[in-house]
């Protein structure tokens, strides 16, 4: 038998940006979101997503920190912060791949449910690769299963500058349902 699967795909926006002197050093969510709709999770839900950040223009040797979020659609940040990809290293033309899991682990109190995931970056920084690995900060999380949640990413540079630009090119999500029982 095999187990449901569902494509989420976010509505990319040309504009989607982080960077410039108006963000400057702040943490800052893309505005594509995956949806995960309430009512939805079940222990066993599993998101497999993938996302693909490129940098047009960059100051110098800045640095760029790449988040992941699962959490209420009204402030994701606020939710499950699943992996932590920070300093990477990029140059003019950079492009950096974000592959990241999340888990529904458990039933939590009342309507809730206890999640967990972790991550892997790969940064093309035009002149060399690197890998990073992040996992979930700190204690697994429990987020309420009757609200409209989202998996979103955020940005933040190392320096406020107009040179900076970083654009959300690319974001998916596999939701791999649990096993129904028997």
């Amino acid at each position: 038998m095999s187990l449901p699967i569902q494509h989420l795909y976010p509505t990319l926006i040309v504009a989607d940006t982080v960077g410039g002197t108006t963000v400057g050093t702040t943490e800052t969510q893309f505005l594509a979101e995956l949806p995960v709709v309430k009512g939805s999770v079940q222990v066993g839900d599993y998101w497999d997503c993938t996302a693909w950040v490129d940098c047009p223009s960059t100051n110098s040797t800045d640095t760029l920190t790449l988040k992941a979020y699962i959490g209420p659609t009204t402030a994701i940040k606020t939710g499950l912060l699943i992996c932590d990809m920070t300093a990477i290293d990029v140059a003019n033309n950079a492009s950096i791949m974000l592959r990241f899991q999340i888990a529904c682990v458990a039933a939590g109190v009342g309507s809730t449910a206890t999640f967990a995931g972790g991550g892997t970056s790969f940064a093309d920084a035009v002149t060399n690769v690197s890998k990073t690995r992040a996992v979930a900060i700190g204690t697994d999380a429990q987020l309420s299963t009757i609200e409209n949640m989202a998996i979103g990413i955020s940005a933040t540079w190392s320096v406020s500058s107009a040179s900076n630009s970083a654009r959300l090119r690319c974001f998916h999500g596999i939701k791999y349902s649990a096993r129904p029982s028997l």
